[in-house]
């Protein structure tokens, strides 16, 4: 799924938030790339679920 989202206005945030509610029980991990202002991809993240419904971020790569 891509997500495309205006930079610097947060809705990227949001849509991020919304999967992790949403994500079954069964996914515990999904990747996502962080675009610049320039429209470049600048890394990939994984988030990966810890208990429940926290969540936790690392960066997999640095693009730029």
């Amino acid at each position: 799924m891509d997500v495309l989202a205006p930079y610097e206005q947060g809705s990227a945030v949001q849509i991020i938030r919304w999967v992790k509610k949403n994500l079954p029980d069964s996914i515990d991990r999904f990747r996502f790339a962080r675009i610049g202002a320039d429209g470049a991809p600048k890394r990939i993240v994984e988030s990966r679920r810890l208990r429940g419904a926290s969540w936790g971020a690392r960066v997999l790569s640095d693009l730029a």
